[in-house]
């Protein structure tokens, strides 16, 4: 424990600063209860290589996500990329990984597609000074057009903001969310090249490339997946297992980054 603790604080002074390690390390570990309205307390951290700071939720999974990005660097096997241009976050929570995107990728521009109403209100508000270069969609990822009920795991409080699962509506229940498919979403903004399709949509991986992903597969050029059990890996391995990919691991993330094959003469 104490050496996580030493590698918390020497990684996180390096890359935030100071002060802003301790105000995540002090925040991370103390529990600070929601207002009397049920809903969150706010707060801010500036970054030393951010020009704009992030906002997080007190008592809530914020900063465990912002840790995982920010501090352990689950991304940073991607940024050797060259010429990215057209990014999809699908799952994108309160916008961290988009904005670790935007820094790391300047030419870029990013659709960010989160279900959550309560993640999408502070993901528009931590993306609001990069309008320019991203779409916001209050939305699920599915194989289809569909619509979905939303199911939280645990409470507010429970740090489980991260974990919002959805399903297909029976037909006597109505609809929390309109369902879209990633064909449709690339189709709508013309784009016929993904560089990068980061997918965290807790479980959903299953339907998604369970079928009807042969119409936009090949136009991603970089997978970067966090698969959420065996059913969902082998969704995923099997939907790819005829394409040209190669495989690689960083943290929770599965990465598969296409690759040219070489003709002989």
């Amino acid at each position: 424990m104490l050496r996580k603790l030493e590698f918390f604080g020497s990684s996180a002074i390096s890359k935030l600063g100071m002060v802003s390690t301790f105000y995540v390390f002090f925040h991370k570990f103390i529990s600070v209860l929601p207002t009397l309205n049920n809903s969150y307390q706010i707060g801010k951290l500036k970054l030393k290589h951010l020009q704009h700071p992030l906002f997080f939720r007190y008592n809530s999974s914020d900063l465990f996500v912002f840790s995982q990005i920010f501090i352990y660097g689950e991304y940073e096997p991607i940024i050797e990329m060259q010429d990215v241009q057209f990014i999809v976050d699908c799952g994108a929570n309160v916008g961290y990984s988009t904005i670790y995107f935007l820094s790391k990728f300047p030419n870029a521009h990013i659709i960010a597609v989160e279900p959550d109403q309560q993640n999408y209100q502070l993901l528009m508000q931590n993306l609001a000074p990069y309008s320019d270069r991203v779409t916001i969609l209050c939305s699920a990822i599915w194989s289809h057009p569909s619509k979905l009920k939303l199911h939280y795991v645990g409470q507010i409080g429970d740090k489980c903001e991260w974990a919002v699962v959805v399903k297909e509506c029976e037909e006597t229940e109505k609809a929390d969310i309109e369902a879209q498919d990633i064909g449709s979403i690339l189709s709508e903004h013309k784009w016929d090249r993904v560089d990068i399709l980061k997918i965290d949509i807790e479980g959903s991986e299953t339907v998604i490339f369970g079928s009807n992903y042969e119409s936009w597969i090949n136009k991603i050029q970089m997978f970067v997946i966090e698969l959420h059990g065996v059913e969902c890996e082998t969704a995923f391995f099997k939907a790819l297992s005829s394409r040209d990919f190669n495989f690689s691991y960083s943290g929770e993330l599965t990465i598969a980054q296409r690759y040219e094959k070489v003709v002989k003469q």
